[in-house]
Protein backbone atom coordinates (compact mmCIF):
# COMPACT_ATOMS: atom_id res chain seq x y z
CA UNK A 1 0.00 0.00 0.00
CA UNK A 2 2.41 2.49 0.76
CA UNK A 3 4.72 1.70 -2.21
CA UNK A 4 1.46 2.24 -4.27
CA UNK A 5 1.04 5.28 -3.09
CA UNK A 6 4.50 6.53 -3.49
CA UNK A 7 4.08 5.34 -7.45
CA UNK A 8 0.75 7.80 -7.33
CA UNK A 9 1.92 10.96 -5.78
CA UNK A 10 5.23 10.80 -8.04
CA UNK A 11 2.80 10.70 -10.91
CA UNK A 12 0.86 12.73 -10.13
CA UNK A 13 3.40 15.52 -10.79
CA UNK A 14 1.40 16.00 -14.21
CA UNK A 15 -1.64 16.84 -12.66
CA UNK A 16 0.10 20.21 -12.17
CA UNK A 17 0.63 21.48 -15.99
CA UNK A 18 -2.29 23.51 -17.40
CA UNK A 19 -4.96 22.13 -19.80
CA UNK A 20 -3.42 22.84 -23.39
CA UNK A 21 -5.89 24.49 -26.07
CA UNK A 22 -6.01 21.73 -27.80
CA UNK A 23 -7.32 19.77 -25.04
CA UNK A 24 -9.93 22.75 -24.36
CA UNK A 25 -10.57 22.35 -27.97
CA UNK A 26 -12.57 19.65 -28.15
CA UNK A 27 -15.45 20.27 -26.04
CA UNK A 28 -15.61 23.67 -28.07
CA UNK A 29 -17.38 20.92 -30.99
CA UNK A 30 -21.31 20.44 -30.35
CA UNK A 31 -24.47 20.18 -32.75
CA UNK A 32 -25.13 23.90 -33.28
CA UNK A 33 -24.11 23.79 -36.58
CA UNK A 34 -25.40 20.36 -37.42
CA UNK A 35 -24.32 16.80 -36.51
CA UNK A 36 -20.44 16.18 -36.10
CA UNK A 37 -18.31 13.81 -34.99
CA UNK A 38 -16.97 14.32 -31.32
CA UNK A 39 -19.80 17.08 -30.79
CA UNK A 40 -21.68 15.31 -28.10
CA UNK A 41 -18.20 16.24 -25.96
CA UNK A 42 -19.62 20.04 -26.65
CA UNK A 43 -22.97 19.44 -25.86
CA UNK A 44 -22.00 17.93 -22.57
CA UNK A 45 -19.70 21.09 -21.74
CA UNK A 46 -22.30 23.26 -22.64
CA UNK A 47 -25.26 21.64 -20.34
CA UNK A 48 -22.34 21.53 -17.53
CA UNK A 49 -23.64 24.97 -15.78
CA UNK A 50 -20.40 25.50 -13.61
CA UNK A 51 -20.85 29.51 -14.30
CA UNK A 52 -19.22 30.08 -17.35
CA UNK A 53 -18.31 27.97 -21.13
CA UNK A 54 -14.80 28.33 -20.23
CA UNK A 55 -14.75 26.70 -16.38
CA UNK A 56 -17.11 23.47 -18.07
CA UNK A 57 -14.36 22.95 -20.58
CA UNK A 58 -11.54 23.30 -18.04
CA UNK A 59 -13.77 20.63 -15.73
CA UNK A 60 -14.17 18.31 -18.62
CA UNK A 61 -10.70 18.67 -20.03
CA UNK A 62 -9.63 17.97 -16.87
CA UNK A 63 -12.10 14.87 -16.30
CA UNK A 64 -10.39 13.05 -19.16
CA UNK A 65 -7.66 12.69 -16.37
CA UNK A 66 -9.22 12.09 -13.35
CA UNK A 67 -11.79 9.83 -14.50
CA UNK A 68 -9.22 7.48 -16.00
CA UNK A 69 -6.91 8.40 -13.10
CA UNK A 70 -9.62 6.89 -10.43
CA UNK A 71 -10.15 3.87 -12.35
CA UNK A 72 -6.68 2.71 -12.39
CA UNK A 73 -6.50 3.53 -8.91
CA UNK A 74 -10.06 1.63 -8.46
CA UNK A 75 -8.58 -1.56 -10.02
CA UNK A 76 -5.07 -0.94 -8.01
CA UNK A 77 -6.85 -1.22 -4.73
CA UNK A 78 -8.81 -4.02 -5.32
CA UNK A 79 -5.60 -5.81 -6.76
CA UNK A 80 -4.39 -4.79 -3.21
CA UNK A 81 -6.97 -5.78 -1.23
CA UNK A 82 -6.32 -9.46 -1.96
CA UNK A 83 -4.35 -10.52 1.43
CA UNK A 84 -3.52 -13.66 0.11
CA UNK A 85 -2.45 -13.20 -3.06
CA UNK A 86 0.80 -11.27 -3.32
CA UNK A 87 0.99 -11.91 -7.00
CA UNK A 88 -2.02 -9.19 -7.31
CA UNK A 89 -0.12 -6.74 -5.01
CA UNK A 90 2.76 -7.07 -8.15
CA UNK A 91 0.48 -6.57 -10.99
CA UNK A 92 -1.39 -3.37 -8.70
CA UNK A 93 2.17 -1.95 -8.63
CA UNK A 94 3.02 -2.10 -11.94
CA UNK A 95 -0.36 -0.87 -13.12
CA UNK A 96 0.43 3.00 -11.03
CA UNK A 97 3.93 2.54 -12.32
CA UNK A 98 3.88 2.47 -15.84
CA UNK A 99 3.81 5.18 -18.62
CA UNK A 100 0.92 4.17 -19.93
CA UNK A 101 -1.65 5.03 -17.17
CA UNK A 102 -1.77 8.24 -15.00
CA UNK A 103 1.05 9.64 -16.74
CA UNK A 104 0.09 9.54 -20.23
CA UNK A 105 -3.76 10.41 -18.90
CA UNK A 106 -2.62 13.48 -17.61
CA UNK A 107 -0.14 14.78 -20.79
CA UNK A 108 -2.62 14.32 -23.29
CA UNK A 109 -5.99 14.95 -21.35
CA UNK A 110 -7.98 14.27 -24.53
CA UNK A 111 -11.26 12.79 -24.71
CA UNK A 112 -10.71 9.44 -26.13
CA UNK A 113 -9.25 8.59 -22.73
CA UNK A 114 -13.02 8.79 -21.39
CA UNK A 115 -13.45 5.27 -23.45
CA UNK A 116 -11.16 3.38 -20.42
CA UNK A 117 -14.60 3.54 -18.39
CA UNK A 118 -15.94 0.59 -20.94
CA UNK A 119 -13.40 -1.90 -19.84
CA UNK A 120 -14.91 -1.91 -16.19
CA UNK A 121 -18.09 -1.67 -17.65
CA UNK A 122 -17.99 -4.71 -19.24
CA UNK A 123 -15.98 -6.41 -16.79
CA UNK A 124 -18.83 -6.09 -14.59
CA UNK A 125 -21.68 -7.15 -16.60
CA UNK A 126 -19.99 -10.04 -18.11
CA UNK A 127 -18.36 -11.11 -14.73
CA UNK A 128 -21.37 -13.44 -14.60
CA UNK A 129 -24.81 -13.46 -16.17
CA UNK A 130 -26.93 -10.61 -15.38
CA UNK A 131 -29.87 -9.02 -16.86
CA UNK A 132 -29.66 -8.81 -20.38
CA UNK A 133 -31.27 -5.13 -20.24
CA UNK A 134 -27.98 -4.17 -18.85
CA UNK A 135 -26.25 -5.17 -22.18
CA UNK A 136 -28.43 -3.04 -24.18
CA UNK A 137 -27.52 0.08 -21.43
CA UNK A 138 -24.02 -0.71 -21.93
CA UNK A 139 -24.33 -0.93 -25.66
CA UNK A 140 -25.97 2.90 -25.37
CA UNK A 141 -23.07 3.81 -23.39
CA UNK A 142 -20.20 2.26 -25.51
CA UNK A 143 -22.33 4.20 -28.31
CA UNK A 144 -22.31 7.67 -26.32
CA UNK A 145 -18.52 7.23 -25.94
CA UNK A 146 -18.00 6.70 -29.76
CA UNK A 147 -19.99 10.26 -30.49
CA UNK A 148 -17.89 12.06 -27.69
CA UNK A 149 -14.48 10.47 -29.71
CA UNK A 150 -15.16 8.16 -32.80
CA UNK A 151 -11.18 6.98 -31.68
CA UNK A 152 -12.74 5.18 -28.93
CA UNK A 153 -13.85 2.61 -31.09
CA UNK A 154 -10.27 1.85 -31.65
CA UNK A 155 -8.24 2.31 -28.54
CA UNK A 156 -10.78 0.93 -26.12
CA UNK A 157 -13.47 -1.27 -27.52
CA UNK A 158 -11.22 -3.59 -28.88
CA UNK A 159 -10.40 -4.55 -25.26
CA UNK A 160 -13.48 -4.65 -23.92
CA UNK A 161 -14.43 -6.96 -26.28
CA UNK A 162 -11.49 -9.13 -25.11
CA UNK A 163 -12.43 -8.75 -21.90
CA UNK A 164 -16.22 -10.39 -22.95
CA UNK A 165 -15.11 -13.15 -24.79
CA UNK A 166 -12.66 -14.07 -22.27
CA UNK A 167 -15.22 -13.94 -19.11
CA UNK A 168 -18.05 -14.94 -21.61
CA UNK A 169 -16.43 -18.69 -21.85
CA UNK A 170 -17.26 -19.51 -18.41
CA UNK A 171 -20.76 -19.18 -19.19
CA UNK A 172 -23.25 -21.93 -19.93
CA UNK A 173 -24.10 -21.77 -23.60
CA UNK A 174 -26.97 -20.04 -24.79
CA UNK A 175 -27.78 -16.23 -24.74
CA UNK A 176 -23.60 -15.26 -25.80
CA UNK A 177 -24.29 -13.63 -28.82
CA UNK A 178 -27.15 -11.67 -28.16
CA UNK A 179 -25.47 -10.18 -24.76
CA UNK A 180 -22.50 -9.28 -27.54
CA UNK A 181 -24.91 -7.87 -29.86
CA UNK A 182 -26.67 -5.55 -27.38
CA UNK A 183 -23.15 -4.63 -26.14
CA UNK A 184 -21.65 -3.50 -29.26
CA UNK A 185 -24.17 -3.53 -31.91
CA UNK A 186 -24.95 0.13 -30.95
CA UNK A 187 -21.47 1.47 -31.44
CA UNK A 188 -20.92 -0.21 -34.40
CA UNK A 189 -24.22 1.47 -35.92
CA UNK A 190 -22.65 5.12 -34.48
CA UNK A 191 -19.18 4.21 -35.99
CA UNK A 192 -20.62 4.17 -39.41
CA UNK A 193 -23.00 6.94 -39.11
CA UNK A 194 -20.54 8.80 -38.14
CA UNK A 195 -17.64 7.90 -40.89
CA UNK A 196 -20.67 8.09 -43.68
CA UNK A 197 -22.37 11.55 -42.60
CA UNK A 198 -20.06 14.54 -43.56
CA UNK A 199 -20.40 17.84 -41.83
CA UNK A 200 -21.23 20.88 -44.55
CA UNK A 201 -18.95 23.71 -45.38
CA UNK A 202 -21.03 25.61 -43.22
CA UNK A 203 -20.61 23.91 -40.19
CA UNK A 204 -16.86 23.22 -40.42
CA UNK A 205 -17.05 26.93 -40.68
CA UNK A 206 -19.58 27.62 -37.83
CA UNK A 207 -17.39 24.97 -35.31
CA UNK A 208 -14.13 27.14 -36.14
CA UNK A 209 -15.84 30.45 -35.81
CA UNK A 210 -17.05 28.93 -32.23
CA UNK A 211 -13.35 27.50 -31.27
CA UNK A 212 -12.02 30.77 -32.28
CA UNK A 213 -14.00 32.63 -30.74
CA UNK A 214 -13.56 31.10 -27.11
CA UNK A 215 -9.77 30.33 -27.47
CA UNK A 216 -8.48 33.12 -30.13
CA UNK A 217 -8.00 33.34 -33.53
CA UNK A 218 -4.34 31.19 -34.08
CA UNK A 219 -4.46 29.04 -31.12
CA UNK A 220 -3.18 25.65 -31.61
CA UNK A 221 -6.57 23.60 -31.54
CA UNK A 222 -8.22 20.26 -33.49
CA UNK A 223 -9.38 23.08 -36.20
CA UNK A 224 -7.05 22.28 -39.06
CA UNK A 225 -8.01 18.42 -38.79
CA UNK A 226 -11.88 19.04 -38.75
CA UNK A 227 -11.82 18.51 -42.52
CA UNK A 228 -9.90 15.29 -42.42
CA UNK A 229 -11.21 12.30 -44.45
CA UNK A 230 -10.16 9.15 -44.77
CA UNK A 231 -7.86 9.65 -47.72
CA UNK A 232 -6.89 12.95 -46.45
CA UNK A 233 -5.67 11.19 -43.63
CA UNK A 234 -3.96 8.17 -45.26
CA UNK A 235 -1.92 10.92 -47.15
CA UNK A 236 -0.75 12.56 -43.86
CA UNK A 237 0.62 9.53 -42.94
CA UNK A 238 1.95 9.13 -45.98
CA UNK A 239 3.85 12.21 -45.52
CA UNK A 240 5.08 11.42 -42.11
CA UNK A 241 8.39 9.78 -43.80
CA UNK A 242 9.92 6.00 -42.93
CA UNK A 243 12.79 7.51 -40.61
CA UNK A 244 9.93 9.40 -38.30
CA UNK A 245 7.53 6.33 -38.83
CA UNK A 246 10.18 3.83 -37.63
CA UNK A 247 11.33 5.85 -35.12
CA UNK A 248 8.07 5.67 -33.16
CA UNK A 249 7.53 2.40 -34.18
CA UNK A 250 10.80 1.16 -32.10
CA UNK A 251 10.66 4.30 -29.38
CA UNK A 252 6.50 2.27 -28.88
CA UNK A 253 6.96 -1.31 -28.85
CA UNK A 254 10.46 -1.01 -26.79
CA UNK A 255 7.96 0.56 -23.74
CA UNK A 256 6.01 -2.52 -24.62
CA UNK A 257 9.01 -4.81 -24.40
CA UNK A 258 9.95 -2.78 -21.08
CA UNK A 259 6.83 -4.26 -19.44
CA UNK A 260 6.87 -7.48 -20.61
CA UNK A 261 10.53 -8.10 -19.02
CA UNK A 262 9.54 -7.02 -16.05
CA UNK A 263 6.10 -9.10 -16.37
CA UNK A 264 8.12 -12.20 -16.87
CA UNK A 265 11.05 -11.69 -14.59
CA UNK A 266 9.17 -10.51 -12.07
CA UNK A 267 6.92 -13.78 -12.49
CA UNK A 268 3.54 -11.94 -12.03
CA UNK A 269 0.14 -13.79 -12.68
CA UNK A 270 -1.37 -14.41 -16.02
CA UNK A 271 -5.50 -14.72 -15.98
CA UNK A 272 -6.26 -18.27 -16.74
CA UNK A 273 -9.43 -17.27 -19.07
CA UNK A 274 -6.84 -16.27 -21.33
CA UNK A 275 -6.34 -19.67 -22.95
CA UNK A 276 -3.91 -19.83 -25.90
CA UNK A 277 -6.52 -20.14 -28.68
CA UNK A 278 -7.99 -16.84 -26.51
CA UNK A 279 -4.86 -15.11 -26.11
CA UNK A 280 -4.07 -15.04 -30.14
CA UNK A 281 -7.89 -13.58 -30.28
CA UNK A 282 -6.67 -11.16 -27.15
CA UNK A 283 -3.64 -10.55 -29.01
CA UNK A 284 -5.06 -10.02 -32.80
CA UNK A 285 -8.17 -8.14 -32.26
CA UNK A 286 -6.10 -5.15 -30.55
CA UNK A 287 -3.71 -5.30 -32.78
CA UNK A 288 -5.16 -5.34 -35.90
CA UNK A 289 -7.21 -1.77 -34.54
CA UNK A 290 -3.83 -0.22 -33.94
CA UNK A 291 -2.69 -1.27 -37.29
CA UNK A 292 -5.47 0.73 -38.22
CA UNK A 293 -4.75 3.53 -36.26
CA UNK A 294 -1.47 3.82 -38.05
CA UNK A 295 -3.35 4.01 -41.31
CA UNK A 296 -5.50 6.47 -40.89
CA UNK A 297 -3.71 9.23 -38.47
CA UNK A 298 0.15 9.84 -37.27
CA UNK A 299 -0.35 10.08 -34.15
CA UNK A 300 1.12 6.75 -33.07
CA UNK A 301 3.01 7.02 -30.27
CA UNK A 302 -0.17 7.92 -28.49
CA UNK A 303 -1.94 5.58 -29.77
CA UNK A 304 0.47 3.13 -29.03
CA UNK A 305 0.31 4.43 -25.17
CA UNK A 306 -3.34 3.82 -25.23
CA UNK A 307 -2.70 0.01 -26.15
CA UNK A 308 -0.71 -0.40 -23.73
CA UNK A 309 -2.99 0.87 -21.11
CA UNK A 310 -6.12 -1.23 -22.63
CA UNK A 311 -3.59 -4.17 -22.01
CA UNK A 312 -2.84 -3.46 -18.50
CA UNK A 313 -6.25 -2.75 -17.21
CA UNK A 314 -7.75 -5.65 -19.31
CA UNK A 315 -5.51 -8.28 -17.80
CA UNK A 316 -5.82 -6.43 -14.18
CA UNK A 317 -9.36 -7.20 -14.75
CA UNK A 318 -9.49 -10.75 -15.64
CA UNK A 319 -7.30 -11.52 -13.02
CA UNK A 320 -9.93 -9.70 -10.54
CA UNK A 321 -12.60 -11.76 -11.79
CA UNK A 322 -11.14 -15.19 -10.73
CA UNK A 323 -10.96 -16.16 -7.02
CA UNK A 324 -8.16 -14.83 -4.73
CA UNK A 325 -7.18 -18.55 -4.21
CA UNK A 326 -6.54 -19.46 -8.20
CA UNK A 327 -3.71 -17.26 -8.13
CA UNK A 328 -0.95 -19.06 -6.10
CA UNK A 329 2.00 -18.06 -7.74
CA UNK A 330 4.31 -15.40 -5.63
CA UNK A 331 6.53 -12.86 -7.68
CA UNK A 332 10.01 -11.90 -7.45
CA UNK A 333 10.05 -9.36 -5.38
CA UNK A 334 13.37 -7.37 -6.52
CA UNK A 335 13.31 -7.81 -10.05
CA UNK A 336 9.75 -6.29 -9.61
CA UNK A 337 10.86 -3.46 -7.65
CA UNK A 338 13.35 -2.57 -10.08
CA UNK A 339 11.60 -3.36 -12.90
CA UNK A 340 8.18 -0.18 -11.68
CA UNK A 341 11.02 2.18 -10.34
CA UNK A 342 12.42 2.52 -14.11
CA UNK A 343 8.89 2.75 -15.80
CA UNK A 344 8.07 5.76 -12.86
CA UNK A 345 11.44 7.11 -13.35
CA UNK A 346 11.46 7.33 -16.73
CA UNK A 347 8.51 10.57 -16.46
CA UNK A 348 10.91 12.80 -14.25
CA UNK A 349 14.13 12.11 -16.10
CA UNK A 350 12.84 13.58 -19.15
CA UNK A 351 11.01 16.30 -17.06
CA UNK A 352 14.21 17.67 -15.53
CA UNK A 353 16.24 17.13 -19.17
CA UNK A 354 13.86 19.79 -20.83
CA UNK A 355 10.77 20.99 -18.63
CA UNK A 356 8.36 22.28 -20.19
CA UNK A 357 8.43 20.57 -23.41
CA UNK A 358 9.37 17.64 -22.79
CA UNK A 359 6.33 16.82 -19.74
CA UNK A 360 6.76 12.73 -20.22
CA UNK A 361 8.07 9.67 -21.93
CA UNK A 362 5.22 10.63 -24.35
CA UNK A 363 7.28 13.31 -26.10
CA UNK A 364 10.65 12.21 -25.50
CA UNK A 365 10.97 11.81 -29.47
CA UNK A 366 10.87 15.80 -29.58
CA UNK A 367 14.68 15.19 -27.65
CA UNK A 368 16.09 13.98 -31.20
CA UNK A 369 17.26 16.25 -34.22
CA UNK A 370 15.10 17.49 -36.20
CA UNK A 371 15.58 15.12 -39.01
CA UNK A 372 14.68 12.12 -36.95
CA UNK A 373 11.23 13.63 -36.11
Amino acid sequence: MVAAACILVWEMGYAVQPNGDFSRSYWLVTYDHGFFRRGLAGEIAQATNLGSLSTSVDFWVQATAWIPTLIVVGIALLLLMRPSSPGHWGVALLLLASPYTVELFWTFRKPDQLGFLALPLVSWLYSRRRWIGWAAICGLILAGLILIHEGIALTSLPWAFVISLSLLSRWERGGRALHLALTYAPAVVVGILIAIVKPTEAALAGVTSDIDRALGAGSHTLTPFLRDDLFQSVALVRGLGMVNMMLMIVLGFGLALMHAAVWWIAGLPWPSVLTKPMTAVATAVPLLSLGLQALIGYDWFRWHGMWGCGLLITLALLLLAEPAWAISRTPRILPLCIGCAVLAIIPPISWVVRWPDITSYWNWQQLLPPAFR
